[in-house]
């Protein structure tokens, strides 16, 4: 991997050859991060001091792009070291508060113009979702990327997230590439579990100002004996189409960590969030097609592999 810092005004300098890095991509829950570490010498300071920015490549695709959050140097008997670290485009909306406020019909490009594109994301995919508007509520120190989280998983049905070269994607879409893991495929480790715990089986969205209500269930759950309920009160604005992807997303959210799978491949960047994972032979005898929800690529002098979160789809 080959990283690059950049200053404010978009000047670029090349980092060394890297010694180690550990690069997580994930649906921004947490925030995309990077670690990298490379040898130092004092021509390094002002570049360094001056950074705000990170990208990285991995032959010739772009694995990472983000802010620059810290760097630390050190010297001992084994030489000068520095360690930087940083997020995704998301740490830019995450932040920065957003002043209150009262939206009617807001659209797609108007959430953009006021929460996204000024704080230095211009980048944006939104695919076949870009017509749609809602209602919104704003509340007084809440985060630009709330706002926007909020927007895309109630008006569009969508979670938001960037793509390793730093785009912020809304359409809704896994990215188009798989991969298989059959026999022949080396895995270095592999863990699988369900837990039922806290799986919502149906969902009540009240609006109690309004006197309405709508439930969403989860069938899948609810066929395996699942049974769970919540009650969700949403504000006097909510319509019943964003009271419905409430009741969906609380039930989506629940039910994130129902099927867990972790595989560990010996390769760099093997996969990223969105791609599609189709098991025929794993260690544990899981098979399936499932969807990589994380990944973490990381590599030093003594091993290097990518370390994937699945779902199913």
């Amino acid at each position: 991997m080959e990283g690059t810092i950049y200053d404010a005004a978009g000047g670029a300098y090349r980092l060394p050859v890297l010694l180690s890095w550990d690069v997580s991509h994930g649906f921004c829950s947490p925030c995309d991060s990077f670690t990298v570490t490379f040898l130092y010498d004092k021509t390094m300071l002002p570049p360094l001091e001056a950074a705000c920015r990170f990208s990285a490549e991995h032959g010739r695709e772009a694995v990472f792009c983000g802010v620059v959050d810290e760097f630390e140097l050190s010297a001992d008997s084994g030489g000068c070291l520095c360690t930087l670290h940083g997020r995704g485009l998301q740490a830019l909306l995450l932040d920065s508060e957003a002043e209150s406020a009262e939206y009617y019909n807001a659209t797609t490009e108007y959430i953009l113009s006021r929460h996204v594109r000024p704080l230095g994301v211009t980048e944006v995919d939104l695919g076949a979702l870009g017509g749609r508007s809602a209602s919104l509520s704003v509340s007084s120190g809440e985060s630009h990327w709330s706002v926007l989280r909020r927007f895309a998983e109630f008006c569009l049905g969508v979670q938001p997230r960037f793509t390793p070269a730093g785009t912020l994607l809304l359409d809704g879409a896994d990215s188009g590439r798989s991969f298989t893991v059959d026999g022949g495929t080396p895995v270095t480790a592999q863990t699988y579990g369900q837990d039922r715990y806290g799986v919502i089986s149906e969902a009540i969205v009240k609006n109690r100002v309004r006197g309405t209500r709508v439930t969403v269930d989860n069938p899948a759950f609810q066929e395996i004996g699942g049974s769970c309920s919540r009650v969700i009160n949403v504000p006097r604005m909510t319509g019943f189409d964003a009271m419905r992807h409430t009741g969906a997303y609380q039930i989506a959210q629940s039910e994130a960590d129902f099927i867990r799978c972790r595989l560990t491949l010996p390769a760099l960047f093997a996969a990223f969030p969105g791609d599609r994972a189709v098991l025929n032979a794993t260690p544990l005898g899981i098979t399936g097609e499932f969807t990589v929800r994380a990944s973490r690529c990381f590599a030093d002098g003594k091993r290097a592999g990518t370390v994937l979160d699945l779902r199913k789809p």
